[in-house]
């Protein structure tokens, strides 16, 4: 630790799964899965009820904007159908969206919460004397993005991140080449074998620096997305995407994670099966 330049005051590690009211931190599609799944889990039933939230986003999904963006859409299909009054249930992101946009059209809107906070799955913590995102950390496809465009129009300041290099700093001493350990495993793998085992078998045949790159890479590109852990402001990345950040603890540490287990998820047996919660931090 001694070499570091930075060293970690405070940590955090998100648990959205274990939480009662959201059950996971993002929406992700099981194999065979489309968009097509997303959109029409938002169809308006019966003409009185509808879904709206990211997971019901086929072009934002898993992202706070597409969350808002949904919110939208929801409260358009209310207004078109010529409703007076509205019941939102829960003020996450598209419930407030939703609400918004009622009120903006004269439609009278009651929003019910279960929680004592607004914002649902964007929460912010204090660790130590400063403030970190514990969900919604970034504002994703930025050109597109309205809370951005709300951002920047609010003067906020932002912080570009890039995702090619997800780890600041290591315990264990400088950060390694993680993106050429990513592109040597995946070319190097034996993909006839479950993936524990052939990680198992690559990690034999390499010196202790690849093996702890390696490692790195896995938890960066592979353990952190499926799994969803976020430790100390590091969190899982999309490769090759920048994104901009509301700036907020300035934390550095090793982002750290259990070794992937074998196999991958099944086929979904039907259409209602295919949407699932990621347990993990999304933006």
């Amino acid at each position: 630790m001694d070499s570091l330049r930075h060293r970690p005051i405070r940590f955090h590690v998100s648990h959205w799964s274990n939480d009662p009211f959201s059950r996971g931190a993002y929406s992700t599609l099981l194999p065979g899965g489309t968009p097509e799944h997303r959109r029409r889990l938002g169809e308006v039933l019966g003409g009185k009820l509808v879904l709206a939230g990211e997971a019901c986003n086929p072009v934002a999904p898993a992202m706070t904007h597409g969350a808002w963006d949904d919110g939208l859409r929801a409260a358009e299909a209310a207004i078109e159908s010529g409703a007076r009054r509205v019941l939102v249930i829960g003020a996450g992101f598209a419930g407030l969206a939703a609400a918004r946009r009622l009120r903006e059209a004269a439609v009278e809107c009651v929003v019910l919460e279960a929680r004592d906070r607004l914002g649902g799955r964007v929460h912010s913590i204090s660790l130590g004397s400063v403030t970190a995102d514990e969900g919604a950390a970034w504002l994703q496809q930025f050109d597109d993005n309205a809370l951005a465009a709300y951002a920047q129009q609010l003067g906020l300041p932002l912080q570009a991140t890039d995702f090619s290099q997800p780890l600041a700093a290591a315990a264990d001493g400088p950060v390694p080449d993680i993106d050429a350990a990513w592109e040597a495993l995946r070319a190097g793998i034996d993909r006839q074998l479950p993936l524990a085992e052939g990680v198992a078998r690559y990690l034999q045949d390499r010196d202790e620096a690849n093996r702890r790159a390696t490692r790195f890479a896995l938890d960066a590109n592979l353990v952190l997305e499926a799994a969803g852990i976020a430790v100390g402001g590091c969190a899982g990345r999309r490769r090759g995407r920048r994104r901009r950040s509301l700036p907020a603890a300035r934390l550095f540490t090793a982002c750290r994670a259990p070794r992937p287990r074998a196999g991958y998820p099944p086929e979904p047996t039907s259409d209602s099966h295919r949407l699932v919660r990621r347990k993990g931090a999304g933006g």
